[in-house]
């Protein structure tokens, strides 16, 4: 702070409180000043209390650079996947943060998975099926409340853990062969047969066995 000092016209001098540099109320917010006037043999002084008023001059800030997670496919609707939190430095209503998905994934996977604007906890919300997509990447935001709003982006990765939900299938409905009759066993390979299963590891390993 300084003080700008001026003449009037009637000779009297007027002293204006002005402002040196920006100030930041997250730094600090009340100043304690005392203005002093004096003449050649006396003073007087009076207190300033400046009360820094905020702006919303913060985005909300994640408390995770990145989010990831995995669940089970086939998720049931309601199914809680994660929460996100972020904090804003500012006050009031420019602190306030509501929480959503970008517009690109909530076009895309709006049908799937639904963020609450309030708690920021991620929920399915139709179907998750790990062989239709195995990993989702979906764009989170933190919106505060000022006038206007501030906006934070962070990525949200969700995978799908295999669920031995599907069974194994042959390439053929049905096998046909011909063999002669008294050919001599053991013999030759007479059909090759193959299935496949599109679930994951272990769930996608087919045996065979004639009953």
């Amino acid at each position: 702070f300084g003080l700008l000092t001026t003449k009037e016209p009637d000779g009297t001098l007027v002293s204006k409180l002005i402002l040196l540099k920006k100030l930041d109320r997250e730094q600090k917010d009340k100043y304690f000043l005392i203005l002093t006037a004096c003449d050649p043999d006396n003073s007087d002084t009076v207190n300033i209390v400046v009360q820094v008023q905020d702006s919303n001059d913060n985005k909300p800030r994640f408390e995770r650079d990145s989010y990831e997670v995995d669940i089970p496919e086939n998720s049931p609707p309601g199914t809680h996947v994660l929460q996100v939190k972020a904090t804003d430095a500012d006050l009031g209503i420019n602190a306030k943060v509501r929480y959503g998905l970008t517009a690109q994934s909530h076009l895309m996977y709006g049908h799937i998975f639904k963020m609450d604007r309030e708690s920021g906890i991620l929920y399915v919300v139709g179907l998750v099926d790990r062989e239709t997509s195995p990993v989702y990447q979906l764009g989170v935001t933190a919106e505060d409340m000022g006038c206007p709003s501030r906006t934070t982006r962070k990525q949200l990765i969700v995978n799908l853990s295999d669920d031995n939900d599907n069974s194994p299938k042959f390439n053929k409905s049905t096998y046909a062969i011909r063999i002669v009759e008294n050919t001599p066993a053991p013999t030759k390979v007479l059909l090759h047969v193959t299935a496949t299963d599109l679930d994951d590891g272990a769930n996608g390993d087919v045996r065979y066995r004639i009953d």
